[in-house]
């Protein structure tokens, strides 16, 4: 299925619900599911679980990914793949020992789409209401606790999570800000180059163009105007 874009095979699993074209999606990108896994390892937690947790982040990124939006799957994928593991050391973080099975099924529940009914989402789990009632219980009453908190002596919580990914930033923007520019006209396009890849001031941008800085300040506001439409698709 390599001819197969990942709009193609997101519209035909969820045209069909066969699994081959998830699992395609799945092989394609879990290069990010182990860069995330591996920036969370060696923190106090089993690789064998952050990798599930981020596998289980990918799965969800692909039932909610919606493919009439102009947004590449890569950036839509990453932010969902990284919250789930964040989140996952957040649910962590309780003064309560949970459940491995009934964490495991909170973790399938939060792959599905948030429109399900509590009927529809204890069938896909395979539980009735009842089981399920235990999942939302254990999602309702999990403390959050600050991440400025200190579990020993030279460590808190924020410590734990770390600093973004450098790599992972680039994948969640290179898409949008490729695709945005491109949509620009060439003018606009220049004017961008100058700007924010060579760091020009307005007053030397308007004398390389031959014009003025009014000019120039107008076209900054209208660029930076289109690119934030395109960022929300308004």
């Amino acid at each position: 299925m390599q001819d197969f874009s990942d709009i193609d095979l997101i519209r035909l699993y969820k045209e069909t619900k066969d699994a081959k074209y998830r699992d395609e999606l799945i092989d394609r990108y879990l290069y990010i599911v182990k860069i995330v896994a591996n920036k969370f390892k060696n923190r106090g937690v089993e690789y064998e679980d952050l990798y599930q947790v981020a596998l289980m982040g990918l799965i969800m990124a692909i039932e909610r990914f919606d493919i009439t939006r102009n947004v590449k799957f890569a950036t839509f994928a990453t932010p969902t793949i990284l919250g789930e593991a964040k989140k996952y050391f957040r649910d962590k973080s309780t003064t309560f020992k949970i459940n491995r099975k009934l964490y495991e099924n909170l973790v399938k529940k939060r792959s599905l789409d948030e429109n399900l009914t509590p009927g529809e989402i204890a069938q896909k789990l395979g539980m009735d209401e009842a089981q399920l009632q235990e999942v939302l219980n254990l999602e309702n009453n999990l403390s959050v606790r600050s991440l400025d908190e200190e579990f020993d002596e030279n460590q808190n919580l924020y410590g734990l999570i770390g600093e973004e990914d450098e790599f992972l930033s680039q994948i969640e923007n290179r898409d949008f800000v490729e695709k945005s520019i491109s949509q620009l006209s060439k003018e606009e396009q220049e004017f961008v180059n100058l700007r924010f890849f060579k760091r020009m001031t307005q007053r030397a941008i308007a004398n390389e163009l031959g014009t003025n800085q009014m000019k120039v300040s107008r076209l900054e506001k209208k660029v930076l105007k289109k690119l934030k439409n395109m960022y929300y698709g308004t």
